[in-house]
């Protein structure tokens, strides 16, 4: 069986040499991270955190569009956020504010999808941040509580007025709990406090007041 004749290869000559041929111009939609970040206005140093996150967990999916991110995407992110370990160390783990740095950032982008009708259904709807450790109450030293009492004389008019706030604050109250007060809320022998928090030193069970 006779074979068909081989189809010809034109190339172009200039100076004695083929012509180099022009690359193919191709269109490529733009990157979904890049809109979402020229249309938020955003502070430099929250938008270059928003972009360090996205671009890894971006990476995390391997290629995955962002309309094909489900829920147990989001779940195994997070799980996956709580296994890593800080840069530059072998054991020490993510602090849950930076685990939910990330996740922030992914609930912003995953939600201004949904508002641009890029995606249909927000998987980020029910994901959670991680629980922080509450901040340790940090006492002052004896020695910085004397050498407060030992200025306060000199305060001058203020005199009274500062004395009356550093009792307080001796007698463990918060300093907004503090700056809340007036004097309507002493009796000539103790301060109310209105809304104490539960489980706070001084706070009264069922009622949430304090007195000092």
């Amino acid at each position: 069986m006779a074979k068909p004749d081989p189809q010809p290869t034109f190339l172009e000559f200039q100076d004695g040499k083929p012509k180099a041929k022009k690359p193919v111009e191709t269109t490529r939609e733009p990157d979904w991270v890049d809109r979402f970040l020229e249309d938020r206005e955003l502070r430099p140093s929250t938008k270059k955190t928003y972009t360090r996150q996205l671009r890894q967990f971006q990476r995390w999916l391997a290629g995955k569009g962002w309309p094909e991110v489900t829920e147990q995407d989001l779940t195994n992110f997070k799980t996956h956020l709580k296994t890593r370990t800080k840069a530059n160390t072998l054991d020490q783990p993510l602090s849950p504010a930076s685990i939910n740095q990330a996740l922030a950032a992914i609930q912003s982008f995953f939600k201004w999808l949904t508002v641009k009708r890029l995606i249909t259904y927000n998987p980020a709807l029910s994901l959670e941040k991680v629980i922080e450790a509450p901040a340790q109450v940090k006492d002052l030293e004896v020695s910085i509580i004397q050498s407060l009492e030992e200025v306060l004389p000199f305060r001058g008019e203020t005199y009274e007025r500062d004395q009356a706030i550093f009792e307080l604050l001796k007698h463990g109250l918060r300093a907004n709990e503090v700056a809340a007060r007036n004097v309507g809320d002493y009796d000539n022998r103790s301060i109310s406090i209105q809304g104490a928090k539960w489980g706070s030193e001084g706070a009264s069970k069922g009622s949430g007041n304090r007195s000092s």
